[in-house]
């Protein structure tokens, strides 16, 4: 799937949701890329996230998400974004040039 310029979030995953999200290009979105929020979880693996203009993957609410795999690159904001009370797994993602930071966790 192929995911170009949309106005809001490119994928928003909340409440109990529980999706596979995997070999996605998800890239130029006017705000951010992956967001997941409201104790919702899923797996996002081996997905090229970039070029959004807030956070390539956001965490808030509870979430408890499975990245692996991602490459999270040249952002306008930060690559990878966790805000108080997110968990979840992240590894083996390459995050690479985004302009904020490339993992930040805020409270």
């Amino acid at each position: 799937m192929y995911m170009y310029m949309y106005m809001y979030m490119h994928v928003q995953v909340g409440g109990s949701a529980d999706p596979l999200v995997r070999g996605n290009i998800v890239r130029d979105g006017f705000k951010g890329g992956i967001v997941v929020h409201d104790h919702a979880s899923g797996q996002f693996v081996q997905n090229e996230i970039m070029r959004n203009t807030m956070a390539g993957v956001g965490g808030t609410d509870y979430a408890c998400p499975i990245f692996h795999s991602n490459i999270v690159k040249d952002g306008k904001g930060g690559g990878i974004v966790l805000h108080e009370h997110c968990k979840g797994v992240f590894e083996k993602n390459q995050v690479i040039d985004n302009r904020v930071q490339g993992l930040g966790f805020r409270v």
